[in-house]
């Protein structure tokens, strides 16, 4: 598409297969619920609009105005101005619910649309690939190298940095770093990640342990939820989320909303694209609907 505003279509119940969900089988979707007597989700509909027309098809803008379609408002859940969703492949989520910072919405962009402007990926890249093939101390100093010229590091790069550290058991320093992160990425998905792992490399519970703890009383909520934290922490994904289901499923209508709580963290962290977390969310989704 040639025009920058083809990548704009006004939704509402009639067309909203066709413009929003057949579309998502070849890019994301992003959907934007506003009304124009709002001015926080005004302001939030054209900064989306400015994003999809500078992002050259990286995704799908359809902007649904709340006061035209009450029935559709309902269905998708929404509780205030403005609201965003992302259709994936056919499968709707929600990404934000009012307004949030101009620096967050890029952020989320990028994140289930990736492709914006690129600070420095080859490098960062080739440092990750130096971590995954055991040379994570080799990886530490690229990146301390790399960081040490850069006024304005990007995200990825610090959040990196703070991973390496851990990796290599300098919890201190990955503790430090971290509360250097700007408050808006210490708060995000990714940051609350890595403080998990923070806080479960400083308590020294084994993982060991928390699985005999398991064993000895699989009832026991807080056991599994314990064990599924630390799982998740270690970035052993599959086992953590099964843990965190088993929780769900011995009290699913009290503390079963504790461990939805932390599946739904956990997916926000690894993203729309990650495959285990896609494969939970379908588990996840099989639970709550049964």
């Amino acid at each position: 598409m040639s025009d920058p505003n083809a990548w704009i279509v006004d939704a509402d119940a009639s067309n909203f297969q066709s413009l929003v969900i057949e579309p998502s089988r070849e890019r994301p979707s992003v959907v934007v619920v506003w009304a124009r007597w709002d001015p926080a989700s005004a302001m939030c509909a054209e900064l989306l609009e400015d994003r999809a027309r500078r992002g050259e098809g990286r995704f799908l803008l359809a902007k649904l105005e709340a006061d035209g379609n009450p029935e559709l408002v309902q269905a998708l859940g929404v509780r205030a101005l403005p609201a965003a969703f992302v259709v994936v492949q056919g499968q709707l989520m929600r990404l934000f619910e009012g307004a949030v910072p101009e620096e967050e919405l890029d952020r989320v962009l990028e994140r289930v649309a990736p492709g914006g402007p690129d600070k420095g990926s080859g490098p960062l890249e080739a440092i990750r690939e130096a971590a995954e093939d055991g040379r994570a101390e080799d990886a530490l100093a690229a990146l301390d190298a790399l960081l040490a010229g850069d006024e304005s590091p990007s995200e990825e790069a610090l959040l990196l940095r703070i991973d390496l550290l851990l990796q290599l058991g300098r919890t201190e320093d990955a503790k430090l770093r971290h509360g250097e992160l700007p408050e808006a990425l210490r708060a995000s998905a990714e940051g609350r990640g890595l403080l998990a792992r923070i806080e479960h490399a400083e308590g020294g519970t084994r993982i060991e342990d928390l699985q005999e703890a398991v064993r000895a009383h699989p009832e026991d909520f807080d056991a599994r939820m314990a064990l599924g934290k630390a799982l998740v922490a270690e970035k052993r994904y599959a086992e953590g989320f099964e843990e965190w289901l088993e929780a769900l499923r011995l009290d699913p209508a009290g503390r079963g909303s504790e461990a939805k709580a932390a599946l739904l963290e956990a997916f926000e962290m690894l993203g729309l694209e990650d495959p285990v977390a896609n494969e939970y969310r379908f588990q996840l989704s099989l639970e709550l609907f049964a």
